[in-house]
């Protein structure tokens, strides 16, 4: 990295300022190169990928500050909120400064936060007299401020600097989340269809300097074309909706199909939290009769067309304090559905709520309400969405609506790659497993865990456990006791349900997302034991296969003829990897399951790191392949099993079962020490568990 120091880099990538894009909140995208050493089978690889950074926009602090908070005059900087300050401290803190009020001399600092006073009110002493920032600039180096009222800039515990004397130094990433608002401009900026993608890592490499005689003193050649591997395309399973339908392409049509098993709504109401001039009654009108022939083309009974609809005051959603924000909410449903149980004698088992553009603050405070305080399924719907009246969209609401319910969208018909669930004789379960952490650069936030598994003999429901543990932990911390609950459910819904006296699963095939690589050895010698403790604290003796599935990872598969490649010029959906460029010692595999649609596919990179079933390569890949059909939200095969997504849905999900106004502040710190533990007690005791109600449906879809 010697040689590039005048551009942005982190661990792995560097980021060139050609064809910077900006993208606001003071920020800009910046392209990049990345690369990595990978061991192959025959010999070491070099992995090249374009990358995206997130790079500070370099200028006037006072400048950057206008562009996060969105405002135009700097003395409006002079005005903000405790939350708003706090806010953009968080955003500087950490940003290199050059300092401007000497002249000729620009000493270089780190901005440690911003003060709560302006410079002309923020006092410290000098000499033994207390004197202002602004008095003592004016009095010491004749610098006669000129946004005396905004707040200070801090560079150590005892030394802050007037904003407008500090400038952000050029080329300095983002480490921290990036903002949600910006998702869309990254993708959009990162896109390339697998041509330009190729080509751009060829024409990379020519900075890279892999040819300069340094690398050539080591006796190292570095081959410049991309590796050529042998690959198979694997067949589609057969699913069956309401008929058996043979699937090809990653891709299917549900128009006029039914779904497996239907659900039965037994009273709804619908919630809007759009104001009343945009999304109208008329609207609104609109909006059931097309939800209502969907449920019926879909076979879902009980949809009444006249619901109770309550339109949340606009007042309610266009206010500053998050508090009365998320308090009001579980008030005006609470109410609501006691209105409908006086009207109709029962309580709702949906509530449909009507989104605005911007529903941040809305969307956890409904989820609470429904996943944690009442029991019942929610269904939030974008306005502009549901004004579309695209039954495509409505569709697919219903295929969410359904599981919620209990209902099944669909299953895998009985076949040699689907052999393994469904053997009478060794009832298996399918897991997945995922941990979420807190953004980069905030404390005080706990890692959330999930853990979901198949109950039933098709391993088309699953249900959920979750847990808040310390933050940035790779392992689950409470495996053993998170498996023991869902093993227990599967014995109780093979009991109950299918009527069969199942000890518990013979089998699991557990699938593992969110483990890097330098973590493979821990939770080989951890989760693996963890889970062997679970099903023997079940009283059932099982064979775990163990599966880490890899998606952060800068490795893309290329066709090398059109006719092995799809509409969007990526490989065809089944298309498995094993030789070349796979791990020399491990089992291992690539496999694109999902079709492509924008841009460069990437695939889902499988380690098998415990393997009780004695799987073989290609009974294990054609299963994996088998399960992405039947993610019960789409009507496309995904790019990994659909319990690696429900896991990772039930951990975005996990942290609305804290209370609203549970103190996570970034101050905090749940690093180490007694002050950590008692932090995470406090975090634990105030955790709250999922509705019994809808705990044994799919309610996190």
């Amino acid at each position: 990295m010697i040689k590039h120091r005048r551009y942005a880099f982190n661990a792995r990538s560097f980021f060139l300022p050609n064809g910077i894009q900006k993208v606001g909140f003071g920020l800009q995208l910046w392209p990049g190169v990345f690369q990595s050493i990978r061991p192959a089978i025959s010999s070491m690889h070099l992995n090249v990928d374009t990358s995206t950074g997130v790079i500070f926009t370099p200028g006037p602090v006072i400048t950057h500050s206008l562009e996060f908070l969105e405002r135009r005059q700097p003395a409006d900087l002079a005005r903000l909120t405790p939350r708003e300050l706090h806010s953009l401290a968080s955003h500087l803190r950490g940003l290199r400064i050059a300092i401007t009020y000497l002249t000729g001399k620009k000493p270089e600092k780190s901005i440690m936060g911003l003060t709560d006073k302006g410079a002309s009110q923020f006092m410290f002493e000098s000499n033994s007299k207390k004197i202002s920032v602004a008095d003592y600039f004016k009095q010491t180096y004749r610098k006669t401020l000129q946004f005396p009222q905004l707040p200070c800039v801090k560079v150590s515990q005892t030394a802050v600097i007037p904003m407008e004397f500090c400038e952000i130094l050029p080329g300095q990433l983002l480490r921290k989340g990036v903002p949600k608002e910006l998702t869309d401009d990254m993708v959009k900026f990162s896109r390339r269809k697998p041509g330009e993608r190729l080509a751009a890592i060829k024409s990379s490499l020519s900075s890279l300097n892999h040819q300069s005689a340094v690398v050539s003193q080591f006796g190292i050649t570095i081959e410049s074309n991309p590796v050529e591997c042998p690959a198979r395309i694997l067949e589609a399973p057969q699913i069956q909706y309401s008929k058996p339908m043979r699937v090809g392409g990653g891709v299917w049509n549900l128009r006029n199909e039914r779904l497996k098993q239907p659900a039965i709504i037994k009273g709804w109401i619908m919630v809007v939290f759009e104001r009343r001039q945009v999304f109208t009654e008329e609207i609104a009108r609109k909006t059931i009769d097309s939800l209502k022939a969907a449920c019926m083309e879909k076979g879902i009974q009980g949809l009444d067309t006249n619901p109770l609809i309550e339109w949340v005051p606009g007042k309610c959603i266009h206010i500053d304090c998050d508090r009365v924000l998320t308090m009001l909410q579980p008030k005006i449903l609470t109410e609501l559905g006691g209105k409908f149980k006086t009207v109709r004698g029962a309580l709702p088992n949906l509530i449909v709520a009507i989104m605005p553009r911007s529903s941040g603050d809305i969307y956890p405070s409904v989820k609470r309400f429904g996943d944690v305080t009442a029991g019942v399924a929610t269904q939030c719907m974008k306005a502009d969405k549901a004004k579309g009246q695209s039954m495509q969209y409505y569709g697919n609401v219903c295929l969410k609506i359904n599981v919620k319910l209990g209902g099944v969208n669909s299953v895998l018909m009985p076949s040699d790659e689907t052999k393994f669930i469904t053997d009478p004789a060794n009832p298996t379960m399918i897991m997945g497993a995922d941990v979420a952490h807190p953004a980069p650069g905030t404390e005080g936030r706990p890692s959330f865990t999930a853990l979901v598994g198949s109950v039933d003999s098709i391993a088309s429901k699953y249900v959920a456990a979750h847990r808040a543990q310390r933050s940035r932990v790779e392992g689950i911390a409470d495996l053993q006791e998170m498996a023991e609950d869902l093993i227990k459910k599967f014995q109780g819904y093979q009991k109950m349900v299918e009527k069969k006296n199942t000890l518990g699963p013979k089998r699991i095939l557990f699938y593992r997302d969110g483990v890097s690589e330098g973590q493979f050895k821990f939770i080989l010698e951890n989760e693996v034991p963890a889970l062997k403790r679970a099903c023997k604290a079940c009283g059932v003796d099982t064979k775990i296969t163990y599966v880490i599935v890899g998606k952060r990872h800068h490795t893309r598969v290329f066709p090398k003829d059109k006719v092995n490649s799809d509409k969007s010029e990526n490989c065809l959906a089944g298309t498995v990897v094993d030789q070349v460029i796979g791990h020399p010692l491990e089992f291992d595999f690539f496999l694109l399951s999902h079709a492509g649609l924008i841009g460069t596919s990437r695939p889902a990179h499988y380690s098998v790191v415990h393997d009780d079933n004695s799987f073989t390569p290609d009974a294990l890949q054609k299963l994996t392949f088998a399960l992405c059909h039947v993610y019960a939200r789409a009507t496309r095969s995904v790019s990994i099993p659909p319990p690696v997504y429900y896991a990772d849905i039930v951990c975005g999900r996990a942290r609305h079962h804290l209370p609203p106004d549970f103190d996570m502040s970034d101050s905090a710190t749940i690093a180490s020490g007694t002050d950590a533990e008692a932090m995470l007690e406090r975090i634990k005791a105030a955790y709250r568990p999922t509705h019994p109600t809808i705990a044994r449906n799919m309610y996190f879809q």
